[in-house]
């Protein structure tokens, strides 16, 4: 049996609140090391012995306190006698061990994040992102917090978008660490149970601690087990790109020969058909609007009988036709379609032509429009939110269904242009056992479409808005049962509402090259590659029909992501790989501690070295309090000579390598195609023109331009000039012995100082002209 010497004390510990200090004998315990993990994590372990007059027992099964999550304090006393919390010092229990032989209790302990990381979300919904929403990667890490149970942050949250629903793999902590990570920064526990976000900055600054080597070290030596250095890092990750959805509002035409609307009108390509389409999404309403107008030529809708004498272009395109369609979704985030109405407003004209030619003196308007169509279709859905049943109802204007029957027109009052029905279908699914599926389904359509054998006359109708028989009389047409197990009968994956937003990934790639003077890089690893996840989001425009996206892009956010990754792994590696272990006694210094503090080692010879704290370790005993770090070596500490009248010089840390970053630089370019009904190709043709001038008088007054007149002598040949008026005739000119002409001749006449210094001003213009 141990019995605590409690005569000294430099640490008072506290577990849920009562002073423990009597029975402790040692703490010990480390942080992670900075990695991919996002988070700096503590761990460590406190043993207790039993003291004299201590009143609780320190058996975990006899005394409740020593439960999982316990809160449990460390202060320590500073130079001055005080206490103050030790650097990790907000502690929970993680499990307690006690040891019947020895009477002492072990409790494994570790921060809020040690104790929490088992969290794990059961809704993927925790992040609230919808596609589409903006929120921040702070954001995000807040929700996950909470989700995990810490509720303290402190430190610059990152502010990269995330617009795009992220994957949760692992626990809520996991997924923290992951955002961190890709923004550069890392998370920890402090002294004070606050979840502190700082950046992952692997450079030298002021120093927090200063250790002189022969004086202050318990040890200092290099660094073993490090990874090997690469002189190329690259980082990796995926870029999501949300667009916007652009829901349809164009316009297309097809094209044709005119002849085929009016042989007359010769073959030139003319508009046979423009179709314009302008869908509408109410998302309030879970409702999609699609209106189509089409357009065509006269001639190509209106029946030929009804265009007889009239002075009408048959290539004018008129409105032939106006749907409205309605489809109508669940609400809800499922949205499965629940039903669609559509109806079609087309001419008139074609309905009633035979009912027009029957009255002679039946009068319209050949160009008005008339409901032609009304369709109805619903959906229902079994509790798998399968598709189980489509039921179809449809009506048409009478008169497109009673054309062609040898109908008597003659005993009609008005035409045929209300609405009736033409088809009642219903199609139902079943799963009767797993996999065996039953389809069964039928129709009834008016008579004259299924037995048109069997139209009579009513005797008991005269009829007067409406068809004189049993035509139109609703009968069963078709129906069938089948039954399957190949799935050939299952229904269709139900259709879903359209989305909003649409997502594309990119694959991006930064590199950084670390030249490490006087060392050959073909001697170590050439490179190595880190992926990062849920990096920054982008937003674009949706592309509308015919546009096309080209461009060349600088760097976007989630590249700086990358490089800003390459840079932190690439100084890494090199700085452990020159790092240095150091053991030292906890200064007052210390109890400002975060992780990657900054620490000068001053060494025998008066060589400056720069670190960074790294997997710090922690030892509290009853006479000592010791602190030991992986030191991630930064550089020397060089201090530039002094210069006479000049600002004081600032010391500087050289690192020990080169970076190479390479230089980005971005370009964009939009681009639109429309189409044409003819070529746009550019065509050459050739053509001959002619120009005439007289010259007798031009010639007449060449003598009097200045300069030498024997230039224009010896090029005309005037000193055998006999007859001036031959100048005159056309003749002349073309007759003359160019090829005669010296090229002594041509050169003084395209020399150019005889232009440049003739006098013009004193040129008889009146005369030459």
């Amino acid at each position: 049996m141990t019995v605590v010497n409690s005569s000294a004390r430099l640490a008072r510990i506290l577990i849920g609140g009562k002073d423990f200090s009597s029975c402790f004998i040692s703490f010990q315990g480390s942080d992670s090391h900075l990695d991919q993990s996002g988070i700096i994590t503590f761990t460590g372990s406190i043993v207790l012995g039993r003291a004299i007059g201590f009143d609780e027992s320190l058996d975990d099964r006899k005394n409740s306190r020593f439960f999982r999550g316990q809160i449990i304090t460390i202060d320590i006393e500073d130079s001055q006698g005080n206490f103050r919390r030790h650097p990790r010092g907000a502690l929970r229990i993680i499990s307690p061990k006690y040891d019947d032989d020895s009477q002492r209790l072990t409790i494994d302990v570790g921060d809020l994040t040690a104790l929490l990381n088992f969290r794990e979300p059961t809704d993927v919904n925790k992040t609230e992102i919808k596609l589409g929403q903006n929120s921040t990667s702070g954001q995000i890490i807040q929700r996950l917090l909470s989700a995990a149970g810490i509720n303290v942050i402190s430190g610059g949250l990152p502010n990269t978008l995330i617009n795009y629903p992220i994957n949760l793999t692992g626990s809520y902590l996991a997924n923290v660490g992951k955002i961190l990570y890709a923004n550069n920064l890392f998370g920890w526990i402090d002294k004070n149970e606050v979840f502190q976000v700082r950046a992952a900055n692997i450079s030298a600054a002021a120093p927090d601690v200063t250790v002189n080597i022969g004086r202050d070290e318990i040890w200092y030596k290099r660094l073993d087990s490090a990874e090997s250095p690469c002189e190329i890092i690259k980082a990796v990750g995926r870029c999501v790109i949300v667009r916007s959805v652009v829901f349809r509002n164009d316009t297309s035409e097809q094209y044709g020969s005119a002849a085929l609307v009016d042989k007359d009108a010769g073959y030139s390509t003319i508009t046979v058909k423009k179709t314009t389409i302008l869908e509408i999404w109410l998302p309030g309403q879970k409702l999609l609007k699609t209106v189509t107008t089409t357009k065509q030529p006269i001639g190509l809708v209106l029946p030929k009988e009804l265009l007889k004498g009239k002075s009408i272009s048959k290539l004018s395109l008129i409105t032939s036709e106006y749907r409205v369609d309605e489809i109508y979704y669940e609400q809800g985030e499922e949205g499965k379609l629940k039903r669609k109405i559509s109806r079609i407003n087309s001419l008139v004209a074609p309905s009633i032509i035979e009912f027009a030619q029957a009255r002679k003196l039946f009068t319209f308007d050949i160009f008005s429009l008339a409901e032609s169509f009304n369709g109805f279709y619903s959906y229902d859905y079994d509790a798998k939110d399968r598709l189980s049943k489509i039921t179809t109802k449809t009506f048409e204007i009478a008169g497109n269904v009673l054309n062609g029957t040898d109908e008597d027109w003659s005993k009609w009052i008005f035409p045929p242009e209300f609405l009736t029905e033409t088809e009642y279908k219903a199609e139902q699914w079943k799963e009767t056992t797993k996999g065996i599926w039953d389809y069964e389904y039928f129709s009834y359509q008016p008579l004259i479409k299924v037995k048109p054998d069997l139209a009579e006359v009513k005797p008991n109708e005269s009829g007067t808005r409406g068809p004189t028989s049993n035509k139109l009389d609703m009968l069963y047409a078709a129906g069938d049962r089948q039954t399957s197990n190949s799935g050939q009968l299952a229904p269709a994956a139900p259709e879903r509402q359209p989305p909003e937003f649409i997502i594309e990934e990119e694959d991006l790639e930064e590199k950084i090259t670390f030249a490490v003077p006087g060392g050959s890089s073909n001697l170590r690893p050439r490179e190595r590659t880190f992926t990062v996840d849920f990096l920054a989001g982008r937003f674009k425009r949706g592309l509308r029909r015919g546009e096309v996206e080209v461009s060349l892009s600088g760097a976007t956010e989630a590249n700086n992501q990358l490089q800003a990754i390459a840079q932190r792994e690439g100084r890494l590696l090199l700085g452990r790989n020159k790092g240095q272990q150091i053991g030292v006694a906890l200064s007052d210094t210390w109890f400002d501690y975060h992780p990657l503090f900054n620490v000068k080692s001053v060494e025998k010879d008066g060589t400056q070295q720069a670190f960074l704290v790294d997997g710090c370790s922690w030892v509290v005993g009853q006479t000592r309090v010791l602190v030991s770090f992986d030191g991630i070596w930064l550089g020397t500490w060089q201090t530039p000579p002094q210069v006479k009248n000049q600002p004081v010089a600032v010391p500087y840390v050289a690192p020990p390598y080169d970076e190479i970053q390479p230089l980005k630089a971005g370009m964009g370019m939009g681009a639109a195609f429309n189409g044409f009904a003819y070529s746009i190709a550019t065509v050459t043709s050739t053509s001959q023109a002619g120009f005439g001038m007289g010259c007798g008088a031009w010639a007449g007054t060449m003598s009097e331009l200045f300069g030498d007149s024997s230039i224009w002598s010896n090029l005309l040949d005037w000193d055998s000039m006999s007859d001036w008026d031959l100048i005159y005739d056309d003749n002349y000119w073309e007759a003359h012995s160019w090829d005669a002409v010296s090229d002594s001749s041509w050169d003084n006449l395209t020399n150019l100082s005889y232009w440049e210094t003739a006098n013009w001003e004193s040129l008889n213009w009146e005369t030459l002209v």
